[in-house]
């Protein structure tokens, strides 16, 4: 499940969704809409699927507490990574909410971050002599999409998902990020919708998930105002699967802005992790973006980077997830600084 672009494989799910959701000419809308935030260019992407369809309801209530963690790390594996730690054991937590009918869909588990969440959702349709992973290429004889988002007001989020064969079934990641990182999604209820369609018996079914989350998240900020050439690194602020890096810097008329580059990290055992750049694990970070400073006086660059598994050691194909308390040193344009 290494080596594969799953930035790419979104982008061609989402694409092949929208290309094929109108059924039969039966109605079917698609929505997209762009909204610009106070930092720059933030998008939210919607679908929106009106067809006949079977809606199932369910409720649940989730917890993290006396949860074994699957010893097969097999969410991890998915991001190209074979290592676990405590850190995500606490926040990988079972649901087992069931909504049957054509395809039976089941969402499994959730992954919570402060201001992200990844959800698993198996389904019980079999595809046939497919290795596990990723699925790159179109799979025959039915269509998904997922989507979802939790009961915050006024909050944007951007709902990206992809899918996978494990087990010889179809199965589906839902990733659900919000810009603004303060949002906290430890204990927000939360909705999640995903739409199937299997040619074969032209059924569309909306499979309607609610639930409330129940868990502790982990969060830090490390104020620095350490110039690098002629950007100032203002802080650095941590969650479970991402951190996100501040830059100001003097406001250019021509908006021609500085090459920022994260090179690598240093934990303090002394491991070096470089970043992987082209594989873009981390479906969709939330945040980020270029804008003004609140006063006026120069610009801000937000930039975000995956813990889960955007990082590897030099030479490896093989990702691992990052604890966030355990980077001593960042290395910004070739130049490392200390952050502990």
């Amino acid at each position: 499940m290494t080596g594969f672009d799953l930035n790419k494989a979104l982008t061609d799910v989402d694409e092949r969704f929208i290309e094929e959701a109108d059924i039969a000419n039966a109605g079917t809308h698609i929505k997209k809409e762009t909204r610009i935030a106070k930092k720059g260019g933030k998008r939210v992407f919607r679908v929106a699927l009106i067809a006949a369809c079977l809606v199932t309801l369910l409720a649940g209530t989730v917890a993290a507490a006396n949860w074994v963690f699957n010893k097969d790390n097999r969410f991890l594996n998915l991001f190209g990574s074979s290592n676990t730690t405590e850190e995500l054991e606490n926040a990988y937590i079972p649901i087992g909410i069931v909504s049957k009918g054509d395809v039976t869909v089941t969402l499994e588990n959730i992954v919570g971050d402060k201001s992200c969440i990844f959800c698993e959702f198996s389904t019980d349709y079999e595809l046939e002599n497919c290795p596990e992973g990723w699925l790159n290429q179109y799979f025959p004889g039915v269509m998904v999409n997922a989507t979802g988002e939790a009961f915050v007001t006024n909050e944007a989020a951007e709902k990206r998902s992809v899918c996978f064969c494990r087990d010889g079934k179809l199965w589906i990641l839902l990733q659900i990020a919000y810009y603004n990182s303060d949002v906290d999604l430890s204990d927000k209820k939360m909705h999640a919708t995903v739409t199937t369609r299997r040619l074969s018996t032209k059924t569309v079914e909306e499979h309607v998930f609610e639930w409330t989350n129940d868990y502790k998240t982990t969060s830090e900020t490390i104020t620095l105002n350490k110039q690098i050439e002629d950007i100032t690194l203002r802080s650095i602020t941590f969650s479970l699967t991402k951190m996100e890096i501040t830059f100001e810097f003097p406001i250019i008329p021509s908006w021609e802005y500085p090459q920022i580059k994260v090179d690598y990290i240093i934990l303090d055992d002394g491991t070096y992790l470089f970043r992987k750049t082209e594989s873009g694990i981390v479906m969709r970070s939330g945040g980020g973006g270029i804008g003004v400073n609140e006063d006026g006086t120069a610009c801000e660059w937000e930039m975000t980077c995956g813990l889960l598994g955007e990082f590897a050691e030099e030479g490896s194909n093989e990702a691992t997830f990052v604890s966030f308390q355990k980077i001593a040193t960042i290395c910004i344009n070739g130049i490392e600084v200390d952050i502990r």
